[in-house]
């Protein structure tokens, strides 16, 4: 059930960018798939969350458990190779606070107009 209202609820408030979602679509992989992949890599070591409790066969509260899998979402988006991304998205600079923009939340004209999957360079 966790798992259901989980990819539900992702599909809801999308915290995860449309193009991880195309791209899913694309290579005929549903949200299920994509938590099998995450949950599989999180076992293997290849993933890792801040809550480092957290594993693929970890019961948590429904905050706990969407937050690490926004975490391993992201995770995903960062290793879709470059060259299978449109050109829409290789083409935008990168924001000076990458993954930690908060800007990117309440703005959506600064999400498109700028990547977010890459690290912070100003501080």
């Amino acid at each position: 059930l966790f798992v259901c209202v989980c990819v539900v609820n992702i599909k809801a408030s999308s915290p995860i960018p449309v193009y991880p979602q195309d791209h899913l679509a694309s290579c005929g992989l549903s949200l299920s798939d994509l938590l099998a992949v995450v949950c599989a890599k999180l076992a293997s070591g290849e993933y890792s969350t801040t809550d480092v409790r957290l594993s693929s066969d970890t019961t948590t509260c429904y905050a706990c458990g969407l937050k690490g899998l926004r975490e391993l979402a992201y995770l995903y988006r960062r290793d879709i190779p470059h060259d299978d991304l449109p050109g829409e998205v290789t083409g935008r600079p990168d924001c000076y606070w990458g993954r930690n923009c908060r800007t990117q939340r309440n703005k959506p004209l600064h999400a498109q107009r700028f990547n977010h999957i890459c690290e912070q360079t100003r501080h």
